[in-house]
């Protein structure tokens, strides 16, 4: 067992990218090797990824601004409570957070222009998330491209779309269609109107007027008036 706990990061002066914390487990011949990674503040203040975590790793309680990527993580991690602020600022600003297979996000602040979460696995839980999207590109990206993206949940999440956002909520190759994905969250748009999004996007618009959302290939949504 390993526990990196209660360390500052602050700036990375590497030039190529690198990991401020990164750790990974493998199951042993007894399935007794287990990891934390808590309470640590982490601030790169360039390209490089905050946390990249693989295996029975809990990531709770850090802190994690200006960095290329946040947050790294794979096969079983469970990372739960962090704040993760603005990354490091480029024309095209990366991903916040990706998620690969097995792992549980929940209870996590999330803000940035880079895109929220990216699921580039399976069986994945997302939920009790706050997600404040900045940016220009997809506040939730399913990255299907070479990836199986299937059977993750992502619910109960708040997403407030910020007025300087012209991103989209979310990308990928119709999770709704295909019932492979499941969605039960709530977005705020940069109106200040609050929606419930629901598996097959069904939203509650101003007025009770209930909408069905459909999405076209460029990720952008389509309603029709029930």
């Amino acid at each position: 067992m390993f526990v990196i706990q209660g360390n500052l990061i602050d700036t990375i002066s590497r030039p190529s990218a690198t990991a401020a914390i990164e750790a990974k487990t493998s199951t042993g011949a007894e399935g007794m090797d287990i990891g934390i990674i808590s309470d640590n503040i982490i601030i790169p203040r360039g390209k490089h990824w905050g946390i990249v975590a693989d295996g029975h790793i809990i990531v709770k309680g850090n802190y994690i601004a200006q960095a290329g990527i946040a947050m790294d993580i794979s096969n079983g991690v469970i990372a739960s409570s962090n704040i993760i602020e603005p990354g490091f600022e480029t024309t095209n600003p990366d991903r916040m957070v990706s998620l690969h297979n097995d792992c549980t996000f929940s209870h996590n602040s999330v803000v940035g222009k880079g895109t929220c979460i990216q699921l580039r696995g399976s069986n994945n839980i997302v939920t009790g998330n706050r997600l404040k999207y900045e940016g220009s590109w997809w506040a939730v990206h399913l990255d299907m491209v070479n990836n199986t993206v299937e059977g993750n949940i992502i619910r109960d999440n708040m997403l407030m779309v910020a007025a300087s956002a012209t991103g989209r909520y979310l990308f990928g190759a119709s999770p709704f269609t295909n019932g492979k994905n499941i969605f039960v969250d709530l977005v705020k748009d940069n109106n200040g109107t609050l929606y419930q999004l629901v598996n097959e996007i069904v939203m509650l618009g101003p007025n009770s007027t209930r909408w069905k959302i459909t999405i076209d290939a460029k990720g952008d949504l389509k309603t029709t008036k029930l």
